[in-house]
């Protein structure tokens, strides 16, 4: 049945109350379905997202840095 989360035949209204706190949230694949909001039904924290995110901006710009100085040093003509 639609909506009844712990299989007993029936939705009462905890289920109900349990859907629709989920309502709205996306699936993230690797962390499962999460919404910005948190709530005791989902183990998420919306500032663990956004450091996350710095983190994964931090990481890929110090390693742009690295691979533009490595074509710097590649193509430089002090080498030749």
């Amino acid at each position: 049945m639609v909506g009844d989360i712990n299989a007993d035949g029936k939705v009462d209204m905890k289920e109900v109350a349990a859907v629709s706190k989920a309502f709205g949230s996306v699936y993230i694949p690797g962390q499962g379905y999460m919404h910005p909001t948190p709530c005791s039904m989902c183990p998420y924290n919306p500032r663990h997202r956004h450091k996350q995110r710095r983190k994964n901006r931090r990481e890929k710009r110090s390693y742009n840095i690295k691979i533009i100085w490595k074509n710097r040093l590649i193509n430089s003509s002090f080498l030749y």
